[in-house]
């Protein structure tokens, strides 16, 4: 099984942090690969979503069920056949010198070896852009300075 690692300390609140990470439908609008996303039902702070990602040419549809445990993390879990193991977990931690300790841990492990070597060499640098695009969105929909705690949308921000 492939277990990637990625932490960074990001400039905004962690309330914010997990707002943006928690709206998965809006991930195709921002983050590298993702294709779709949609959410098929919510059971109070769980939500099941029917995704699709992609790198180059290959792409893999899957199924996952998200647990929120607002505002520190966030847990993600596929049963889909395509994975033997799945789980995404990140957390958000008031950082000291303000703004956020962001860590995003990825345990995965395809069921097809071919899925599996396409994939996992893809996957730490996708881990990567990912916290990257979720920086990157922060500031835009918040602004460059340190949020100190959930703070109402930019008025002209346009997803």
């Amino acid at each position: 099984m492939t277990v990637h690692r990625v932490e960074r300390r990001l400039r905004h609140a962690p309330e914010q942090l997990f707002d943006l990470v928690a709206d998965v439908e809006r991930y195709p609008e921002f983050l590298p690969g993702w294709r779709a996303a949609r959410i098929q039902r919510h059971d109070g702070e769980t939500y099941h979503t029917d995704q699709i990602v992609g790198v180059g040419i290959f792409q893999q549809r899957f199924s996952s069920c998200t647990t929120l445990e607002h505002p520190r993390r966030i847990v993600v879990r596929s049963h889909d056949r395509a994975f033997r193991h799945f789980l995404l977990e990140w957390t958000f931690a008031p950082a000291p010198e303000g703004g956020c300790q962001v860590a995003l841990v990825a345990h995965l492990e395809f069921s097809s070896l071919l899925l599996q070597s396409v994939f996992s060499a893809a996957i730490a640098g996708q881990l990567e852009s990912i916290v990257r695009a979720f920086d990157r969105r922060a500031r835009q929909r918040y602004g460059e300075r340190a949020g100190s705690g959930r703070s109402p949308p930019d008025p002209s921000f346009r997803p």
